[in-house]
């Protein structure tokens, strides 16, 4: 069976389709899902132009508004044109601040290393708070320390603790001291550490600053009696102010920690051997109350090296104790009531010294003691 002519004719248009598709597009990638397009260019293909990197449009951070604040009074100090009551609205603003924006703006101009003279004295207040700083800087590290403690946050202490593995002033480091003791009361080695590379510092020494002197309050702090020999020893400094700051300290540790005081003295005789009247007043800070008090003035009463007007010194002393009053940098110094039961053990030791002649060179002493208990 010849097929129809309309056949061929069917076969040769079909023919002329397959042979006009284009090559290596027999079939869209619609309808072959398992052969996707090469993404390759053609050879041929003209090349695309390199995308150029995007310039950064990220905005700038903008600077704190309390770093600013800052960054303005440090340009009228160094201008000149600062006045106290600027210090006072910079100080208010950063405590009424945010505790932690505060830190941050402080820490992060201390980081600077800029800073600028106020024109005042460093001179301490209540509370070993700054009345008055010699720098800006300082006055940032005393705010610092104060916010941080309020907040119960560490980032004063940690910058502090810092600070003080380089030598910038006499000043910076006694804040810092502070600062260290305010977060962590157990630092007591490392301060007395610090307090003694002070001390070794001959440029430091030579002409004592305010901070230099209101460092030795360290000694008061830490309790410690082994300060009881370099103190007496800075009593005969020859720049007067070491000496006067030496006594205070001496005399307000022997109140603090009057026992181990006196166990020092009289395991070193030679200590303040040379102001005899002084070391007695060390002794007059027992409390005859106390049986290991009591025993360590006796020891003291008992000494051969220790002159009868020396003890009788004592004896008064014990009758109307003194205490220094000032402001410190750690440690508080006000009048504080006397300890319960004082007054009477030391009438009841005394009358027991007499009655049993323990002392019978001081009897004068020891009736005038009680006389002046007497109502």
């Amino acid at each position: 069976m010849k097929p129809h002519p309309g056949f061929w004719i069917g076969l040769v248009c079909v023919a002329g389709v397959f042979w006009l598709w284009p090559r290596g597009n027999t079939v869209p990638s619609s309808q072959n899902p398992e052969h996707p397009p090469s993404t390759q260019p053609a050879d041929n293909a003209p090349t695309p132009p390199l995308k150029t990197a995007r310039a950064n449009t990220t905005p700038p951070v903008p600077t704190p508004p309390l770093f600013q604040k800052i960054e303005a009074l440090l340009l009228k100090l160094q201008k000149g044109q600062a006045t106290e009551a600027d210090l006072s609205a910079l100080r208010q603003q950063l405590f009424l601040a945010n505790p932690k924006l505060a830190i941050q703006a402080i820490l992060q101009f201390l980081a600077t290393q800029r800073d600028a003279a106020t024109g005042a004295e460093f001179a301490l207040g209540a509370g070993g708070l700054l009345q008055n700083a010699p720098t800006l800087r300082v006055a940032l590290m005393d705010w610092l320390g104060k916010i941080a403690r309020d907040s119960r946050l560490p980032e004063a202490a940690v910058f502090s603790r810092d600070l003080l593995n380089s030598k910038t002033s006499p000043e910076e480091w006694a804040i810092s001291l502070r600062n260290v003791a305010w977060q962590d009361p157990q630092s007591g080695a490392f301060l007395s550490a610090k307090l003694r590379e002070m001390l070794l510092d001959s440029e430091w020494r030579k002409d004592p600053s305010a901070g230099f002197l209101e460092a030795l309050d360290v000694a008061v702090f830490v309790k410690d009696p082994q300060w009881v020999g370099p103190l007496a020893s800075l009593l005969r400094d020859p720049q007067p102010s070491l000496q006067r700051a030496a006594a205070v300290a001496l005399d307000r540790l022997s109140e603090a920690a009057p026992l181990e005081v006196m166990t020092y003295l009289n395991a070193h005789p030679e200590t303040s051997a040379e102001r005899p009247l002084v070391r007695a007043d060390y002794f007059a800070k027992a409390d005859l109350s106390q049986p290991l008090h009591r025993a360590a003035v006796e020891t003291y009463l008992n000494r051969v090296d220790v002159s009868a007007r020396e003890k009788e010194k004592l004896l008064q002393g014990l009758a109307t104790p003194a205490s220094f009053v000032s402001d410190n940098l750690l440690t508080a110094s006000q009048p504080t009531p006397e300890a319960p039961g004082r007054r009477m053990g030391l009438e009841q030791t005394v009358r027991g010294w007499i009655q049993s002649s323990r002392f019978p060179a001081l009897r004068p002493a020891l009736e005038k003691v009680l006389s002046a208990e007497e109502p």
